[in-house]
């Protein structure tokens, strides 16, 4: 579900912001701030790596090879978010946008990407209340 409601989030965004834009152009910087690499970049800025008890697969290796993962907990992270915040989507596109959209987004459309992913970030911290009630899966290290 998250995958949808940040697709739907960054559309909504960028189609208020960016009336001059056409259709086209607009599906391009929406799948720039919607692809794996991105997603993972999110994860990243909120310190999900912090969150995460990676099977021993995965353990050690580095951040290019764990990127698809990321993306993917990211996914599901803004998922939880978004039913956290009782499926309210004003809510959920203000945490997306303040926390994450607005500071890549002029990377985006000037297309002044770096060939490096992981560059220094400014870390977002996940708001802690928001993770306090979320379910105990029993994971351990170790586990995969």
């Amino acid at each position: 579900m998250g995958d949808a409601i940040i697709g739907a989030v960054v559309t909504d965004y960028l189609y208020e912001q960016y009336l001059d834009l056409t259709q086209g152009e607009l599906t391009q910087i929406k799948q720039q701030l919607v692809n794996k690499v991105k997603l993972s970049e999110f994860a990243h800025q909120i310190n999900l790596h912090q969150y995460c008890l990676l099977g021993k697969s995965l353990k050690g290796s580095n951040l290019n090879e764990q990127g698809k993962l990321f993306a993917e907990m990211f996914e599901a992270v803004f998922g939880a978010i978004y039913l956290r915040l009782k499926r309210d989507f004003s809510s959920s596109k203000s945490w997306l946008i303040e926390r994450l959209l607005t500071s890549t987004l002029d990377e985006v459309i000037d297309l002044d990407e770096t060939d490096d992913e992981y560059e220094d970030y400014d870390y977002v911290l996940i708001d802690p209340i928001i993770l306090k009630d979320f379910p105990d899966y029993a994971w351990a290290p170790g586990d995969d």
